[in-house]
């Protein structure tokens, strides 16, 4: 009898043990970005200016000057461009924003630039990433540094703002 007591508390707060930890493994989110942080700041400000001009802790013309400071801060973030994450893989270096947008893999004679260009239509040297790599859509070879121009960092600015 007293072994079964045993089991039975045994089992009851293991029970319990689960249940209280439980919340607290399915909080794990990933973190926001200093971008996304910032306009949440922001625009707890804007409601805070609301609140502030309801009580009549603001005039309305200090009301509208923090509104248009608040809103030349959210415009600057806005235009902000952050670096983008650099991640060492096996076989190549992926290169991401809030997503990989693209990623660079050395070949034997070349460098291979893969570019997440999703509805652009391939060229002659913007090719389709076929079976390169299945986490981008396009990919452009390159066989000498000359050929890092203008065209291939617009593409890679295309694809890190649609990232």
């Amino acid at each position: 009898m007293s072994i079964a007591v045993a089991i039975g508390l045994t089992a009851l707060t293991s029970l319990a043990v689960g249940l209280l930890l439980l919340p607290l493994l399915a909080r794990r989110h990933r973190p926001q970005s200093r971008e996304a942080y910032n306009l949440a700041v922001y625009r707890d400000q804007l409601a805070e200016i609301e609140r502030d001009l309801a009580r009549g802790l603001l005039t309305a013309e200090q009301a509208e000057a923090a509104r248009a400071e608040i809103g030349r801060r959210i415009l600057a973030l806005d235009n902000a461009e952050t670096l983008p994450e650099v991640s060492p893989k096996k076989t190549y270096v992926s290169v991401r924003r809030s997503k990989q947008f693209a990623l660079i893999q050395p070949a034997a004679s070349r460098v291979d630039v893969g570019i997440n260009l999703k509805g652009t239509k391939p060229t002659a040297r913007l090719e389709t990433s076929g079976s390169f790599n299945a986490m981008v859509s396009h990919r452009v070879r390159l066989s000498k540094a000359t050929e890092l121009d203008a065209e291939l960092i617009g593409w890679l600015k295309q694809a890190y703002h649609a990232a």
